[in-house]
Order: structure tokens, then sequence, then C-alpha cells
């Protein structure tokens, strides 16, 4: 019995020695791994670059670039910044967790979940703006993002998890009166500052009145700066872009709100 036992031994180790078992190559477009899922759409395995700014590709090989994986930009140190693409429906668990250097993050406008841990432990991210797609945040989500300071949450959340920002000291959340993010904000004892949930065109900031302090959101909003108050209440002449013209219109408006009480 134990002469049989090391003639297997010594052919496992000839097979090993001369037949090494090698695993199968990973797909790889530019700085990322991926795989191509049942549904005909990519997922993101891994990003392998070294770059500050990365934008994901909305497709690779003519498909659509839907998912972004486990574990996929976990710990990229040199990583500052993050474009999703409008293709990515859903971002998966600790995918941008540990990114110490990560300041800002663009979402696809088409994103639906972002699952737990997925942004965990960014000390550098300072602000997030949910678009009006997404339906659920994973518990701890965004845990320990210490310098996370402003997050903007839209009605059409439906399920935040258990400690989703918990140890994020600065945070502040904007949402609409009654929505779910204000009850979760008041449930977890976090700063929430809310919008009246039918806004007139112009009361931009939802105080229940078009003041200057509208036109001035909408100037910052006209060159790129974002206070986490919705644009669709700036676009005063509806053209489709927030410019200093609405900001003027907001200003007449304002004007005369004021003059029929005198």
């Amino acid at each position: 019995m134990k002469k049989i036992g090391a003639v297997f031994l010594l052919l496992m180790i000839f097979l090993q020695t001369n037949f090494p078992i090698t695993q199968a190559k990973a797909n790889t477009f530019w700085d990322f791994e991926y795989e191509l899922l049942n549904s005909n759409t990519i997922e993101i395995t891994k990003y392998t670059g070294s770059d500050k700014i990365v934008k994901i590709p909305e497709s690779i090989g003519g498909k659509d670039v839907c998912y972004i994986g486990w574990n996929s930009f976990k710990s990229c140190s040199t990583v500052e910044e993050v474009i999703i693409p409008n293709t990515v429906t859903a971002i998966g668990k600790w995918a941008f967790s540990y990114c110490d250097s990560l300041k800002k993050v663009t979402l696809s406008e088409n994103i639906n979940s972002i699952s737990e841990y997925a942004f965990s432990a960014c000390p550098n991210l300072t602000e997030i703006t949910f678009p009006s797609s997404l339906n659920s945040i994973g518990k701890n989500a965004f845990s320990f993002c210490s310098n996370l300071s402003k997050v903007t949450m839209p009605d059409s959340i439906k399920s935040i998890g258990e400690m989703a920002f918990c140890n994020c000291p600065k945070i502040t959340v904007i949402c609409t009166k009654g929505s779910l993010a204000e009850k979760y904000a008041e449930e977890n004892s976090i700063r929430c500052i809310t919008t009246a949930p039918y806004q007139a065109v112009g009361d931009v900031d939802g105080d229940g009145a078009v003041t200057s302090a509208d036109a001035l959101i909408i100037v910052r909003q006209s060159i790129g700066i974002n206070d986490g108050f919705s644009r669709k209440f700036s676009d005063i002449d509806g053209d489709g872009v927030v410019t200093s013209a609405d900001a003027l219109f907001v200003l007449q408006m304002a004007s005369s709100f004021s003059s029929s009480f005198f």
C-alpha cells in the first residue's frame, strides 16, 4: 500500500513538473480585464492601470459594459477620479473599496444598484450625487469615508442597507422631504437638508420661495459647480442647458415677487 502511495506521489510530481497547469488568460482591453456575461454584456473584473483619472469604457468589442465587478478597483491607490458610463447599471461588492486617493465619482445615469462595501474606506471622497435611476444602496456601501460631506439622494431610492454611511462624521444628506432618504437620515442621526416635494420653477433650493439665492445657485451650476441641487428647476427657459440667462430670469422673478409686497 505504501508503494502504491509513493508511486502515485511520484507520478503527480512528474505531471506537475512536465505538464504545469496554466490558468486561462484574462480578457483584456487597455488597462481593464473583463468577462462576457450570459446577457451578452461586459463585466469589468479588474483595473490594472495607474492613471489618476479613469474613464471606464462604454463598450468592449461592440458589447455594452453593464457591470463593475467585485473587487475590480479595490485598493487602487493612484485613482483620484472615476467616470462610469451610462451603460453601467450595477456596481459589485468592494468594487472601489480602499481607494485611498479617490476624490470624485461620476456615476452612470442608469445605475440601479450599488452593492455592499462598494466605496467603503475611501477617505478622500468628499461628495456623491446619485442619479434618479438608483434603487438600492447596499450595507456599508460608503462606510468609513471619513471626509464624505455631501450626499444627494433621489426619491427613486427604495432600499438603503444598514450602516451604509457609518463612520462618515461630516456627512449631510440632501433629499426630498418625506422620502426614504430623509427617514434613513433621521433614524441614523445624519444631518439632512430637505427640499419640497413639489418645487416651483426657479425655486432651486426648495425653500418655497424664488429669491436671489436661487439665482446664485444657477450661476454656479452654469460654470460647473455642483451644490447638490437638481438642475431640473434651474433651466428656466427650457433650452436644455443651465446658463446665466436662467439666473437673470430668476432674479427678475425674485424682484417681481418682492415688489408685490410693497
